[in-house]
This record gives structure tokens, C-alpha cells and sequence, in this order.
């Protein structure tokens, strides 16, 4: 499994810059570069979150961003994937995989 770092304190899985969802899906069907994709995990930190798992470094990344490098049948093969999202607020659209590399 990846090892996975995110970077978007707005959301409410986000834990000491891990992930505590059990597992994450990136959109972006049509990208070309890290600006067209987003985590569509991403809950704000202002929702209700009723079911949550322990922040792990290391979590299977679904990935619909066909478009990248380390997309393998939909899953993200990448050694070490980075979720951003500085300004994240209301929705997946404002978050990214920075790991993105268009094949």
C-alpha cells in the first residue's frame, strides 16, 4: 500500500497529516496535471463524521485519474502519494493528489 501523507487540515479524516477514513478515492477522469483531480473523501471538519479509523500512513488509494502514471486498473500504485488542499472548505473540488503524473 502507498504511503500516504494529506495535507488538508480542513477535512474531518484529517489527523497529524494522516488519513483516519480506512480508505480514499481520487477523482479526475479527464486530468491532465494535479489541478484537475481531488480527494472525493474529503468531509469538512464542520460535518458530522460517524464513522472514523485510526490515522495510518499506508491506505489503498482508488484512483480515477486514468490519465496518470501510477493508475493501475484503479488503483494507485505510487510508493508515496501527497493529498493537498490549503484552502479546502466545502467540497472534494478544493483538495488535489499532488502525486499526479500524466502517463
Amino acid at each position: 500500500m502507498p504511503d500516504l501523507r494529506c495535507h488538508v487540515d480542513s477535512c474531518a479524516y484529517h489527523q497529524d497529516n494522516y488519513c483516519s477514513a480506512g480508505r480514499i478515492s481520487v477523482d479526475g477522469k479527464r486530468a491532465s496535471d494535479p489541478d484537475a483531480t481531488c480527494c472525493n473523501t474529503f468531509i469538512p471538519q464542520s460535518a458530522q463524521n460517524s464513522m472514523s479509523y485510526e490515522p495510518t500512513p499506508h491506505m489503498s488509494v482508488q484512483c480515477d485519474a486514468v490519465k496518470c502514471k501510477y493508475n493501475s486498473d484503479y488503483v494507485c500504485e505510487a510508493s508515496s502519494i501527497q493529498i493537498s488542499g490549503e484552502n479546502a472548505c466545502h467540497d472534494s473540488g478544493d483538495t488535489l493528489c499532488a502525486t499526479f503524473h500524466e502517463k
